[in-house]
């Protein structure tokens, strides 16, 4: 049985937190477990899930920190099922306790794709993973995308791309 959504990317406000720091959960060493990959925004929160799991199963558990953008572009690159986020919903929630679970399936990921992967390219840049001119070929080819301020700044690659910059910044 496929596993619904419970809540949109609008409601979490998704495209404003491609850059958010987040701890990505292992369960025996995979980052992938029950379809899914689950991402935890406070260590609070990874706490109480991992202390309360415990007691229920023999599975050892670890975290390493990504950036959001970079965990929904696995997703796409890895053809994930979905994504669970350990958020709170309670303005005066104990973080002590376990938080909402909430699942966002690929599918329903699948609209902010082009701008998840051209977020990924100006990560990479960013940690001098591929050239800006790599970037921005890459670019090039979506019809949404973003327009990242190191690009700018710099001297652009092609006439094409410096057209193409030129008409967003007039």
């Amino acid at each position: 049985m496929e596993r619904k959504s419970n809540i949109t990317i609008w409601q979490l406000r998704l495209f404003e937190g491609l850059n958010k720091d987040i701890m990505v959960m292992q369960r025996n060493e995979e980052e992938v477990f029950d379809d899914a990959i689950h991402v935890f925004f406070e260590k609070e929160y990874y706490d109480a899930y991992v202390n309360k799991a415990k007691r229920y199963g023999e599975y050892r558990y670890a975290y390493h920190e990504d950036k959001l953008g970079e965990v929904i572009y696995q997703i796409f690159d890895e053809n994930i099922t979905g994504l669970v986020l350990h958020i709170n919903t309670l303005e005066n929630g104990s973080k002590t306790t376990l938080c909402d679970e909430k699942y966002l399936s690929a599918k329903d990921l699948r609209v902010m794709k082009e701008i998840v992967d051209s977020y990924h390219y100006m990560y990479r840049v960013s940690i001098d993973r591929c050239t800006k001119e790599e970037a921005v070929a890459h670019m090039l080819t979506k019809s949404v995308f973003i327009i990242g301020k190191f690009l700018y700044r710099h001297s652009l690659i092609t006439k094409q791309a410096n057209n193409l910059f030129q008409k967003f910044h007039d």
